[in-house]
């Protein structure tokens, strides 16, 4: 039988598959990052939607989503959940401190880096996204082989007039011996019978005659080739460590246009679909670091980014997103803004 505590480690789980962050106070907080479906037709992969998960140990004001759900699953009331979060709370510090590793079921491991901060190491794939309905990345080839088989065997059943012809000449071959006059009128009423049968069964495969194997036309898949288009673009709004390219990868910056920005590069900390939880995380982060932090759009997905001007100097910019990475927010990343659209 489980303990009370690894039950409550249960509910950091089951409060992140419909909140996208979840505070420990005094800990820490999980944030979650939504990715789509997608389809790579250069690797033929289908691909389900999921979450990835990040830990910041920045975030440790309490927001009382974890003790609404003490409250909830415990029926016990607020001011008793409150002392039962700070309970759990002070038994994972505890347990940190006496360098033993946390396991939180499906999302990852925690422990403490040479007694100073605590490391989040989250599963390849977290059991928080219920849209996923469990669906595993799949390889899907196209079925050209089998279409052209089919396709052959088709174009063998149609008859053509050459047949037609050969078969009269034939039957006028055999008409020629006299023996076999007496039974001219019944062999013409059977031919005109068989060629009224053939000729019909022309007619229902004459559209399956000239068929063609089913191919990716980008032309005619436009819908979907943009979709597709601009998920591979978006690959930078996953902050899970496990998801992040390495750091020497996440300065290869891409480039965005809006026009109420400035020109220059901005340090991304972290990316919402909540503008609630944005605002949140915004203000977080300006109450750790004196800068002007503000809410930045995302050009192809209603994605809110949290993140500061940088600068028109790259090499600034790569030491800012550095320091960031030093202070333990590992999931940080560059980009460059053009206010000419056209701008090459």
């Amino acid at each position: 039988m489980q303990s009370k505590f690894h039950t409550r480690l249960n509910y950091i789980k089951e409060i992140l598959t419909y909140e996208q962050c979840v505070v420990i106070p005094g800990v820490g907080g999980f944030i979650t990052d939504y990715l789509p479906a997608r389809i790579s037709t250069n690797q033929s992969l289908i691909s389900p939607p999921w979450k990835s998960v990040a830990f910041n140990i920045r975030l440790i004001n309490n927001d009382g989503i974890l003790s609404a759900y003490f409250r909830k699953k415990e029926n016990i009331s607020s001011d008793v959940a409150n002392i039962e979060v700070a309970k759990f709370a002070s038994e994972i510090k505890n347990k940190l401190k006496n360098n033993e590793t946390i396991l939180f079921p499906g999302l990852g491991s925690l422990t403490f880096i040479n007694n100073e901060s605590p490391l989040f190491k989250p599963l390849d794939k977290p059991e928080i996204c219920k849209e996923s309905f469990g669906l595993k990345t799949i390889t899907a080839h196209p079925a050209f082989a089998k279409e052209n088989k089919i396709e052959k065997k088709q174009s063998e059943k149609v008859f053509t007039g050459q047949n037609t012809e050969n078969a009269n000449r034939k039957a006028k071959r055999k008409s020629r011996n006299p023996r076999r006059f007496i039974f001219l009128s019944a062999l013409l009423i059977l031919f005109s019978l068989m060629y009224f049968k053939v000729g019909v069964e022309h007619l229902n495969l004459q559209q399956f005659g000239f068929s063609f194997p089913t191919t990716w036309q980008p032309d005619l898949n436009k819908a979907l080739q943009e979709s597709v288009k601009e998920i591979q673009n978006e690959e930078s709004i996953q902050i899970s460590n496990e998801d992040l390219p390495e750091p020497e990868d996440r300065l290869n910056h891409h480039q965005t246009y809006f026009e109420d920005y400035n020109e220059g590069y901005f340090i991304i900390l972290a990316s919402f679909q909540s503008k609630n939880r944005a605002e949140r995380y915004l203000n977080q982060m300006k109450k750790d670091f004196n800068l002007d932090f503000q809410i930045i759009p995302h050009e192809h997905f209603d994605f809110f980014r949290v993140g500061y001007y940088s600068g028109k100097d790259y090499l600034q910019s790569e030491t800012e997103l550095n320091d960031f990475t030093k202070k333990g927010i590992e999931g940080a990343w560059l980009i460059y803004n053009k206010t000419d659209e056209h701008a090459s």
